[in-house]
């Protein structure tokens, strides 16, 4: 027996209410933790399907329950971008790393959704930590320990290697302003 259920039927399976937007305008991405709160009014150009708070909505069965905080699917004609978004109060050596391993999460998540949509690649993948604050240089003894170059290096590049991705991914950068509020078109 086959089962055969099309792409808008699929779409239609999703929480469209709760945790999951699709629009082509705009979307509000937050972060409710008391100590990190956060809202990101993102502007989009083209159709995008928004998983909203995806840290809180893990596939359980990965192997890693570590996720960013949004995981968006532009779609432009036939083609596919994934765009993940992480908040942090404070850009450190400590979040960097951290953020890494949550992006990591979320490529897995992302993953298991398209597999879920029948997106069968992705042409792009982007990377975004939204913060506050940089505070990426006010410790020089965390930037000469080895265990942190490599974060170092994928942060001030602007690029980081994921596995599954033949070349580097773009890491972009959204400042917040002091209260976490902040607009971008994504």
């Amino acid at each position: 027996m086959m089962i055969k259920v099309g792409f808008d039927e699929r779409l239609q399976l999703l929480n469209l209410d709760d945790t999951v937007r699709a629009t082509d305008r705009i979307v509000i991405l937050t972060e409710t933790q008391k100590l990190g709160k956060a809202k990101l009014i993102c502007h989009l150009n083209h159709f995008n399907i928004c998983f909203l708070n995806a840290d809180k909505q893990t596939f359980r069965w990965l192997r890693t329950l570590k996720c960013a905080d949004a995981i968006l699917f532009e779609q432009r004609e036939n083609r596919w971008i994934l765009k993940i978004v992480e908040f942090k109060k404070c850009m450190t050596v400590e979040s960097v790393k951290k953020s890494l391993e949550q992006f990591e999460g979320a490529l897995y998540n992302a993953i298991a959704i398209a597999g879920f949509l029948q997106i069968e690649d992705f042409e792009e993948v982007r990377l975004y930590s939204a913060f506050r604050f940089d505070k990426m240089n006010e410790n020089p003894l965390l930037r000469k320990r080895r265990e942190n170059q490599k974060a170092i290096r994928q942060w001030e590049r602007g690029k980081v290697k994921l596995p599954f991705i033949e070349e580097t991914v773009p890491y972009k950068r959204i400042i917040l302003d002091e209260n976490g509020d902040g607009e971008v078109t994504l």
